[in-house]
């Protein structure tokens, strides 16, 4: 019957009176409409004037015609109504709801601001973000205050949120800017020192990547030795904070399943016969730590800066040391927490988060912290199969891209007339030229 109602007279829409209010709604603080200026005088108010109230039409045809009074209206609204200015109809208005009784017709409102013409994009998506309580204003200074000047973190907020990015950087724009290949004014603004990750004791073993390039075909052309830049290094700072901090969250709110990634110290034997291998060759290591083999890579590569040969060597030793990270559930080592650190990072909790794109152990985070933000209750089943699953896709990729380059480097060996030899981590070419 409403159907044919609203089909009858299409310029009216239904009305109804309230009987009851079982609970607040979360959108009475988020309506978007229009004005309409036609003198009205609501119910109950017989002692006020019709001049004294407007119209507020919500654009959602869900919720009913609401009553504004002039004197709450924003400045320039006021001044337009004064001016007799007609073109406010056609503005969409930010409004919540004020009061609604039971048995009124329409509730009183409150418009909160102006946003512009209806049929104006800018407007239109500044309504969207209202209604959905999302918020684009500026981030205030305190909210970004949360990592001091030395690049430690104060403070903490997790949330779901949008990022308004005002440009986009590659890694070549962000190491012009390190080596000044441009200015960027920051007086006034306090530049974190981000090199927290070795004087907090991690360890990193710098490795050279064959590069290649390929011709139209999609075959490799040329090659390079890729040089890890500091804007790398930059970015996977904060990365790691953000990895950190996560892992650190997760944990708290769901201490048997929330899923880490943990590296564990490398066996002690190894160790010692890296330690005396290095030692035949007259030089002495500190291998105790991570932090204090991390020392010791910079003493070794200014003592065999004449010697590149045995100092890749030396590097591919040491890189043997090492244990693989994995990883793994919080729950499977519950009363085990010394064997959740990372030894790599020099950090006690450690986690993917900042990957979801290509890592599925990301989204697994992604949707624990979703449920630490909701409060929802987890519940997770198969949890070794996922963990398992996380761990063999990560070593398949590894495994996929050795194998990638050292097919890259046959066909390019092959292409030039060459052989091709393999020496630890590292590809060497002899070409020989056809006489």
């Amino acid at each position: 019957m409403i159907r044919a109602m609203m089909s009858c007279n299409p310029s009216e829409r239904p009305t109804g009176r309230v009987l009851s209010i079982i609970k607040s709604s979360p959108y009475r603080g988020t309506v978007i409409g229009l004005l309409a200026l036609n003198p009205w005088l609501p119910e109950g108010e017989e002692n006020g004037r019709e001049l004294d109230y407007v119209q507020l039409m919500p654009t959602d045809a869900k919720l009913p015609m609401m009553v504004i009074t002039v004197e709450s209206l924003p400045g320039c609204a006021k001044k337009r109504l004064i001016n007799d200015d007609v073109s406010i109809e056609r503005e969409l208005v930010a409004a919540q709801i004020e009061e609604s009784k039971e048995g009124s017709v329409c509730p009183k409102a409150q418009v909160i601001r102006m946003l512009g013409r209806a049929e104006e994009i800018g407007p239109q998506i500044s309504a969207v973000l209202f209604k959905h309580a999302i918020s684009a204003a500026d981030f205030s200074p305190e909210s970004l205050s949360y990592i001091d000047d030395t690049g430690n973190i104060t403070g903490l907020w997790i949330d779901r949120s949008i990022i308004h990015s005002c440009c986009k950087l590659s890694y070549d724009d962000v190491q012009d800017i390190i080596d000044g290949g441009f200015e960027v004014d920051v007086s006034g603004k306090t530049v974190p020192k981000l090199h927290g990750q070795f004087e907090n004791g991690a360890f990193w073993i710098e490795t050279p990547k064959l590069v290649f390039l390929l011709d139209e075909s999609g075959n490799p052309n040329d090659s390079f030795l890729g040089v890890r830049k500091e804007s790398s290094c930059l970015v996977e700072e904060l990365m790691l904070l953000a990895n950190g901090s996560v892992a650190e969250v997760i944990s708290k709110a769901f201490p048997g399943c929330a899923i880490h990634r943990r590296h564990a110290e490398p066996m002690s034997m190894k160790l010692k016969e890296f330690q005396e291998f290095c030692r035949k060759r007259g030089l002495e290591l500190d291998v105790s730590s991570s932090g204090k083999l991390q020392l010791a890579l910079p003493k070794m590569r200014e003592k065999l800066k004449n010697d590149p040969v045995l100092l890749q060597i030396l590097l591919a030793r040491a890189a043997r040391t090492m244990q693989l990270a994995g990883y793994f559930w919080t729950g499977d080592l519950r009363g085990r927490e010394d064997e959740w650190a990372h030894y790599g990072w020099s950090i006690p909790l450690y986690t993917h988060f900042t990957s979801p794109l290509r890592r599925y152990a990301d989204i697994i985070v992604h949707r624990t912290l979703a449920a630490v933000v909701e409060a929802e209750e987890v519940y997770m089943e198969k949890r070794q199969s996922i963990v398992a699953y996380c761990n063999e896709r990560k070593s398949a990729s590894k495994h996929a891209e050795q194998s990638a380059r050292k097919c890259l480097s046959l066909g390019f060996a092959e292409e030039q007339g060459g052989n091709f030899i393999y020496f630890f981590h590292l590809w060497y070419f002899i070409f020989l030229k056809n006489k």
